[in-house]
């Protein structure tokens, strides 16, 4: 329960940006947890409300063996490491204590700058609505994008920005607006890039990947959660291949 309110906690502190539970701060959280539960298991921390444990069942030995793993696997990830079997629930690389790079670094909500920089560079823009609370966009993030051949495209062929659907930052008034599409009073930016997708590509899923032209035309059919990293680079090939027929023309 306390790993899942840590979990839950961290999803708020993304969305309203209060920077408490920070990468590092996250995993910190439950090593500890992780640790004490293994500490109890054991027999070695007790309440007193408890009886003596004078013999380990094999179920909890089994139990304590599983808390020792994951005390160990989260510490594992404090210094940056990659942890593949809790992808999506820690909070990204980029949300650190410590800047911690990546080969793929998008344009974060600013989709008039990442279009300006797609018709400066002639390339196709990739539009990733995404959520700062959204499991699976992690998944998408830290095990399919740093395939070899997706960051490639990403980093070489593509422009990319990412426009969080839940990011409760307030507009300036002068972009405050009644959506026409939805009705609702469109005040922060993730009310905007949440009103976008709906209006325009008909759908509010995420993650949700958009391919288009300097001149914001369709490339290919949006696509969703894709954890195959084949899979996904013939999304980002036909979006490439579309482009450079368009550019022939």
């Amino acid at each position: 329960e306390l790993i899942f309110a840590i979990k839950f906690l961290s999803n708020a502190d993304l969305v309203a940006h209060w920077g408490i539970l920070k990468r590092e701060v996250f995993l910190g959280l439950w090593t500890l947890i992780g640790l004490g539960a293994f500490i109890y298991l054991i027999g070695k921390l007790k309440f007193p409300h408890d009886a003596p444990v004078s013999k380990l069942s094999p179920v909890r030995i089994s139990v304590a063996a599983f808390a020792l793993f994951f005390t160990v696997y989260s510490a594992y990830g404090i210094p940056g490491n990659s942890l593949h079997l809790f992808s999506g629930f820690p909070p990204p690389k980029f949300y650190s204590l410590f800047h911690t790079s990546s080969a793929i670094e998008p344009i974060k909500n600013d989709y008039e700058k990442a279009l300006a920089k797609a018709k400066a560079e002639h390339k196709p823009l990739m539009i990733d609505f995404t959520g700062w609370a959204c499991v699976n966009c992690r998944k998408m993030e830290e095990n399919v994008w740093p395939d070899i051949e997706v960051t490639r495209l990403l980093l070489e062929k593509y422009i990319v920005v990412s426009l969080y659907v839940d990011d409760k930052m307030e507009l300036p008034d002068s972009l405050k607006y009644v959506s026409d599409f939805s009705g609702k009073k469109i005040k922060a930016v993730g009310n905007r890039f949440s009103d976008w997708e709906a209006r325009y590509f008909n759908a509010n899923t995420q993650p949700y990947y958009v391919l288009v032209s300097p001149d914001e035309k369709l490339l290919t059919t949006p696509q969703g959660y894709t954890p195959d990293a084949k899979d996904y680079v013939e999304f980002l090939d036909c979006g490439l291949n579309t482009f450079n027929e368009v550019g022939r023309n």
